[in-house]
């Protein structure tokens, strides 16, 4: 970020400063999460953009291969801190 001619209030500082840190937590997200995250973005959308008339096509996921370690492609343990309203996806009941 620039520095600018006039100080922040502590409140934009502190503003700015969470969503740096929150981009820099989403650039360390491994890439299967990123597309789920993509998709769950698409899914959204989509009902908005079909109200409007657009054609729209929500990536498809495959939630039936294994992935290694045998869990669902779908479902991370470290997805919970990203989707805290799907507790215990992965079927441990973690949260």
């Amino acid at each position: 970020m620039e520095p600018l001619d006039h100080p922040l209030s502590p409140e934009l500082a502190q503003l700015f400063a969470a969503k740096e840190q929150r981009r820099r937590e989403l650039a360390g997200l491994p890439f299967s999460v990123k597309v789920r995250l993509v998709v769950r973005l698409q899914q959204m959308a989509a009902p908005i953009l079909r109200a409007r008339g657009h054609a729209v096509q929500v990536w498809p996921l495959d939630t039936t291969t294994p992935r290694q370690g045998g869990a669902s492609e779908l479902c991370n343990p470290a997805d919970h801190a990203i989707r805290p309203e799907e507790p215990g996806c992965c079927g441990d009941g973690s949260q």
